[in-house]
């Protein structure tokens, strides 16, 4: 049969194969400094990210370029909230999968 794979070829591939599946599952195991080390980073990853947002929140208005037309204005505000409502929700969720790497 033209184009068929030796048995030696097929064997060490799938022996391959189970030692990454193996290899998956160990990479998914945080060790303890692994742990505290995701956990900061995710801290202040998403503190900073709600904080960000809470400030466009807030600076809505000032936000705006002066240059922009009268008419045009209440509209980019509302814009600019609208996004530092979802940078808000998106820090909520990385604080959340901080504490759930804490967790374990």
């Amino acid at each position: 049969m033209a184009g068929a794979l030796p048995n030696a070829v097929v064997t060490a591939g799938l022996q391959a194969a189970s030692a990454a599946d193996a290899r998956r599952g160990q990479l998914l195991r945080l060790t303890g400094t692994e742990r505290i080390g995701s956990v900061i980073a995710l801290l202040v990853l998403g503190v900073a990210t709600l904080l960000i947002g809470r400030y466009g929140w807030r600076q809505g208005d000032r936000l705006v370029p002066r240059t922009t037309a009268t008419h045009q204005v209440p509209h980019r505000v509302s814009v600019l909230r609208r996004g530092a409502a979802a940078c808000m929700v998106a820090g909520v969720m990385v604080l959340g999968a901080a504490v759930a790497v804490a967790a374990g």
